[in-house]
């Protein structure tokens, strides 16, 4: 999603451009409209600019703080195009930046898990290999499973609230914030997680007969 708003952001701007300067090429209607002998005043002209920087701002105000982590989102999409200077924003997402920057520098020249990223990324399962990074990236991984489990539409967030109205309900009074994140996450989470190793890693349990 954040490669798209930044993308219609810079298209946006060239809309602008073309609109002061009365240039239609990239305005099929506007077109049509002077094939069939329409003329568009300048004034006209002007008003679609004026909405244009206008649409503009509105998207700049908006989505300012994901241009301001847009370079830590390879985090997600390649790591090993990840700029070390870039680590930094990772710390506005309430990570370490002390051991998250430990760790990445160890974590880039792991060619081992650079092979096995290679092989997930063909299928673009991202949350299957940052769940097998092994446990001393688990600063670094945790702040990719926090990008990764960003909101991406307002779709995906509205029923979020009706599946946490559902679980906060007035006989859950003890509920605290915590458990109450804890509960979301699973509700609205597409992970199946694997109960067999849940299970064995419990200091006591017994098998069914």
């Amino acid at each position: 999603m954040a490669n798209k708003v930044i993308a219609f952001e810079e298209k946006l701007k060239i809309y602008y451009e073309e609109m002061q300067n009365q240039i239609s090429r990239n305005f099929p209607t506007i077109i049509k409209a002077e094939q069939d002998g329409i003329h568009i005043s300048q004034e006209n002209y002007m008003m679609f600019a004026n909405y244009l920087a206008a649409l503009s701002n509105e998207f700049k105000s908006r989505f300012q703080d994901l241009r301001y982590i847009k370079n830590s989102l390879l985090l997600m999409e390649n790591p090993w195009h990840l700029e070390t200077t870039s680590v930094t924003q990772l710390a506005s997402f309430g990570c370490d930046y002390a051991k998250i920057f430990d760790e990445y520098i160890e974590f880039k020249n792991d060619t081992s898990l650079e092979a096995i990223f290679k092989e997930k990324r063909e299928g673009q399962e991202y949350n299957e290999f940052w769940r097998v990074v092994p446990e001393k990236y688990k600063h670094l991984q945790n702040c990719a499973l926090l990008l990764l489990t960003l909101f991406a539409s307002t779709y995906i967030c509205e029923p979020s609230f009706s599946k946490m109205k559902y679980a906060k309900n007035i006989y859950r009074n003890r509920l605290t914030d915590s458990h109450l994140d804890d509960v979301l996450r699973i509700a609205c989470t597409n992970y199946k997680p694997d109960l067999s190793q849940v299970v064995k890693k419990l200091s006591q349990y017994q098998k069914s007969h």
